[in-house]
């Protein structure tokens, strides 16, 4: 759901049924909610536990299992609050008789906020069936670690996620809101 606030400019151009336009602004994107879907040839699972000094590969108890043809069912991810700064051009084509304007022309978003959610999860999580879970990248962390000063450092797989959007736009635009025919007006 977006809420554009736009200013546009129209170049007249004489006794043609076509004007250009160009137009900027910002938009505010809310209630943002994505999907996704991943597979995997092999899925290996590890650990090493410096107090035996050792790495486990094949313990399902501890969650170190190795699976073929691996699949994570469809999950929706929520994002956060998108605001975008936003440029449009292109030609307006004026059709009178049925009261429409065409617009068609290229934009370009680029989103100037943050729109990961920092969760406190796991890329992965082994369920108590010793099966997995997946969590995704836009939220996972990477480690936590405890430092000297017996403090908790995190550090996240992506830090920050800003989007960036370059398309087409067809718009039909209905009425004739500041847009009436005029006979006999001159356009220089």
């Amino acid at each position: 759901f977006q809420i554009p606030l736009m200013a546009q400019y129209v170049l007249a151009i004489h006794n043609t049924d076509y004007q250009y336009y160009a137009a900027v602004g910002a938009k505010v994107d809310i209630f943002h909610l994505s999907n996704y879907t991943a597979t995997a040839t092999n899925l290996t699972t590890s650990g090493y536990f410096p107090l035996v000094e050792q790495v486990f590969y094949d313990r399902p108890n501890l969650g170190f299992v190795s699976q073929d043809d691996y699949s994570i069912d469809k999950q929706k991810i929520k994002l956060g609050l998108n605001v975008q700064l936003t440029a449009e051009a292109g030609i307006r084509l004026r059709q009178y008789v049925s009261g429409k304007n065409i617009y068609v022309g290229i934009f370009v978003d680029f989103g100037l906020t943050d729109v990961s959610r920092k969760e406190d999860v796991s890329l992965l999580e082994i369920e108590s069936d010793n099966s997995f879970k997946f969590n995704s990248l836009l939220n996972a962390q990477n480690e936590r670690k405890l430092n000297w000063s017996s403090s908790v450092t995190e550090s996240r797989y992506i830090d920050d996620v800003h989007t960036f959007t370059v398309g087409l736009k067809f718009k039909a635009v209905l009425g004739e809101f500041g847009d009436k025919k005029e006979e006999g007006r001159k356009m220089w």
